[in-house]
C-alpha cells in the first residue's frame, strides 16, 4: 500500500476501518504505518463529506484535496481553514509514513488532530 497516489480508495476500506488499523499499529509502536493508515482515513473522510455535499474532487494530489476543502469551507460547511487544517495534518502523517519526517511529539499532535476529525465526521456520515 502506498500512502500517495490517486484519490480513489483502492484499498476498499472505510475511514473507520482505516482508523481501527491505524490505532492498532500506533499501539504496537509502528508510527509510520499508523500514520499512513490515518492519512488514508483522513483523505477518505474528506472525500465522503464532499460527496455528501455534492462536491467533486479532482483525480490526484494534495492540491485537489485543498481545493475541495476550501470549497467546503466557502459553502458554510465549517469555519475558514477547518478542512484545510485537517488536510494539512493528514499530509504530515503521509509525509511521516513516506519519509519518517516527524519527531514523536509532532506525530502525536498530527495523529490526535486527524484522528479526532475522522471520529467526529464519520459518526455524522454513518
Amino acid at each position: 500500500m502506498s500512502a500517495t497516489g490517486p484519490l480513489s480508495n483502492s484499498d476498499g476500506l472505510t475511514p473507520s476501518e482505516f482508523l481501527e488499523l491505524a490505532d492498532n499499529e500506533m499501539t504496537a509502536g509502528n508510527g509510520r504505518r499508523a500514520a499512513e493508515l490515518l492519512w488514508k482515513a483522513t483523505r477518505e473522510t474528506l472525500l465522503n463529506l464532499a460527496q455528501k455535499r455534492g462536491l467533486v474532487c479532482g483525480d490526484e494530489g494534495d492540491d485537489s484535496l485543498i481545493a475541495l476543502a476550501s470549497a467546503m469551507e466557502k459553502n458554510g460547511s465549517a469555519s475558514e481553514y477547518y478542512y484545510r487544517g485537517k488536510v494539512a495534518a493528514g499530509s504530515l502523517l503521509r509525509d511521516h509514513a513516506d519519509f519518517d519526517a516527524l519527531e514523536d511529539y509532532e506525530l502525536e499532535s498530527a495523529y490526535k488532530s486527524a484522528r479526532q476529525f475522522v471520529v467526529d465526521w464519520n459518526s455524522e456520515l454513518n
